[in-house]
């Protein structure tokens, strides 16, 4: 039976794997306008999936992204850490 997966940036398909079943498959990516660029036959599947992403490390990069923006504007106030 065929299976599906599939990768999305948000809302916006990244890339999406089809097994038939049968040892072989397709690899189709897509363009940010939805528009497909890339078509790959496959043979050897099943394709692991990739690994899960890891939350706690999104969340340091947004919380240091935030850390930043609030150093840069208790400085540009006078204030700050430092």
């Amino acid at each position: 039976m065929p299976t599906t997966t599939s990768s999305y940036d948000g809302l916006t398909l990244e890339w999406r794997i089809v097994d038939h079943g049968d040892g072989t498959g397709t690899r189709t990516t897509y363009l940010p306008d939805g528009t497909v660029d890339t078509v790959e036959q496959l043979t050897g599947l099943p394709i692991p999936p990739p690994p899960e992403p890891d939350p706690m490390a999104d969340l340091q990069a947004q919380l240091a992204a935030q850390q930043a923006l609030i150093d840069e504007l208790l400085a540009a106030l006078g204030g700050g850490n430092g």
